[in-house]
């Protein structure tokens, strides 16, 4: 009986430690721009629309650690993923910070129902940190993605000219053309085409 239970207690940790090792696999780089690896046939309407999730999905899904500060949707292993970057503030029992504050989490979560299929942490850059008065759900909906087109393909916090800004990547569905705008995350309203580099 008790060479059993040891056989049992083996075979479950294996179980375990393969799992966590299938869980734990990292999140592949994203693609060079953003589109380029897209099938012919576009993106399917069972994908979501940001505007219609992300308020709910920040505060409810395990893929996020803090403030949202990039999305991008992408198409790998033949499945529609969006790629989500947060900040992930680790702070002990008293309040204060334990990690560094640039570290973040990326994520790649199902492009349909949301569900984590992996993640990682990340170093974010300086412009990911700046203190925002507008979100990821009133920037996408302040972007003018709309059903069934222009969809928004990508969202990220940047600066321009020393101010904060989410810059925006939106497709138009029936030309394939790409449209680029930045919204002012500082609450002051503006919608414009992003500075040139």
């Amino acid at each position: 009986m008790r060479r059993s239970g040891q056989t049992l207690a083996g075979a479950i940790a294996l179980a375990s430690a393969l799992t966590l090792a299938a869980c734990s696999a990292p999140v592949p780089d994203a693609p060079e721009t953003v589109g380029e690896d897209y099938p012919s046939g576009g993106i399917p309407t069972e994908v979501g629309w940001p505007s219609d999730w992300l308020e709910a999905f920040t505060s409810e899904s395990e893929a996020v650690g803090g403030t949202i500060v990039g999305l991008r949707l992408e198409y790998q292993d033949d499945r529609w993923a969006w790629r989500v970057t947060s900040r992930d503030p680790q702070m002990d029992w008293t309040g204060e910070r334990v990690t560094d504050e640039r570290r973040g989490r990326e994520a790649l979560i199902d492009a349909r129902d949301r569900s984590l299929l992996r993640d990682g942490y990340v170093q974010l850059p300086e412009s990911a940190l700046a203190g925002i008065e507008v979100g990821t759900a009133e920037a996408a909906r302040l972007s003018g993605e709309t059903y069934p087109s222009p969809r928004l393909v990508e969202l990220e916090l940047g600066s321009r000219n020393g101010e904060p800004v989410w810059r925006a990547t939106l497709m138009d569905l029936d030309t394939g053309r790409i449209t680029e705008l930045a919204i002012d995350a500082l609450g002051q309203g503006e919608t414009v085409p992003p500075a040139k580099p």
